[in-house]
Order: structure tokens, then C-alpha cells, then sequence
């Protein structure tokens, strides 16, 4: 995701769930430690950025703002988890609008596995186990996660389970013949994040 639309996404999420000033005052103090953290790791590669700008340090940043503004760490992850996964049902509508289209459902897997390769890769900090499942499902485990990772670096493991949700919400219910199935992730504690996505007929 791009940076200034994760900021506007952050920014809205913390005047939906705030009175003020809280709000505002949550907001910019986010947006602040994105840019903080975004400057402190500016050397990494573009496949890294990615994904700690384009997700991880507006999490972090939000996290770590509304534990700023007085509520506890168990607060502070229902309300980031609520904002993200808030943010991220927008992404799963746009995604079972495209997949009303006859048929398109079926090219879903080939398409995830396809996206996966191209983002979610060593140069990231991924390492995948893949599976041969022929045409109509794709399978592959996610054994080193960045996400989990980075989070860990940045004192908040916790945070990861706010991205396990974001993947649940948006593969999870694509279309009535999709199946996504998950047994375990790292960050719930988890060897390793299981990815399952099946054309059930």
C-alpha cells in the first residue's frame, strides 16, 4: 500500500475510534512515528519497504500512539486490530466485486500464487514452502516470516496477529466457491503461516 494512503487510512481509523483531541492528537502523533521509522531504516531494499512501509510501521505507529494517549497494551491491540481489519474489509469488498464476474473465481488460486512469488519473496524476508496441488488450488507455507520479524525487532510480537486477521478477512470470504483454508500461523504462535486457497465446485 501506498504511504500516504496507509497514512490517510491510520489517520481515519483514529478519528473514527476517538473523541477529541484524542483523535487528532493520536493521528498525528502515528504519522509522526511512521515517518520516524520509515527515516531509521531508509537503506532497505524496495522489496522490504514494501511491506514495513506499506503496512507494518503504520500498525506499529498506531499501536504505539494509542498506548501514548493512556490506554493499556491490550486496549491499544483490539482498537489497531479493529482499524486495520476495518480497513481491511474494504480491500475483500473490492475483491468479491471483481470475483461476481462468470468464472473469474476459478483463476483465483493461479492469480495468489502468482501475487505471492512476485511480493512475497526471499528479497522481502519471506522463506516459503510450496506445494504441488495442480490446477485449482494453491498451497504454500510461510516458515520466516518479516511481519512476525519486524514486529519482534520492534518490542511488540504481539502486533502480528493484527495481520493474520487482515489475511483471514480478505482471503477468507472471496466467493461461496473459494475455500480458504488455515490451520496456524507464527504470529499466534504457530511453526509456520499455512496459506490454502481451493476452487471448491
Amino acid at each position: 500500500m501506498e504511504q500516504k494512503k496507509l497514512l490517510k487510512m491510520v489517520s481515519a481509523g483514529a478519528h473514527r475510534h476517538f473523541k477529541e483531541p484524542d483523535g487528532t492528537w493520536i493521528a498525528d502523533r502515528a504519522v509522526e512515528l511512521y515517518h520516524g521509522y520509515c527515516q531509521e531504516h531508509q537503506d532497505d531494499p524496495p522489496a522490504v519497504k514494501q511491506h514495513t512501509e506499506g503496512m507494518i510501521y503504520g500498525a506499529v505507529a498506531l499501536y504505539r500512539a494509542i498506548q501514548a494517549r493512556g490506554k493499556s497494551p491490550e486496549e491499544a491491540l483490539a482498537l489497531t486490530d479493529e482499524i486495520f481489519q476495518e480497513l481491511s474489509e474494504k480491500g475483500a469488498e473490492v475483491i468479491r466485486k471483481a470475483l461476481k464476474l462468470p468464472g473469474l473465481y476459478r483463476k483465483v488460486p493461479g492469480i495468489f500464487h502468482s501475487m505471492v512469488e512476485k511480493k512475497y519473496n526471499a528479497a522481502a524476508g519471506f522463506e516459503i514452502r510450496y506445494y504441488d496441488t495442480g490446477k485449482g488450488r494453491a498451497r504454500f507455507d510461510v516458515t520466516q516470516c518479516p511481519y512476525y520479524r519486524t514486529c519482534k525487532e520492534m518490542g511488540c510480537p504481539e502486533l502480528t496477529t493484527v495481520f493474520c486477521n487482515t489475511d483471514d478477512c480478505c482471503y477468507g470470504n472471496m466467493h461461496p466457491r473459494l475455500k480458504w483454508n488455515r490451520t496456524s500461523t507464527i504470529g499466534r504462535g504457530g511453526d509456520c503461516c499455512d496459506f490454502d486457497i481451493a476452487v471448491v465446485d
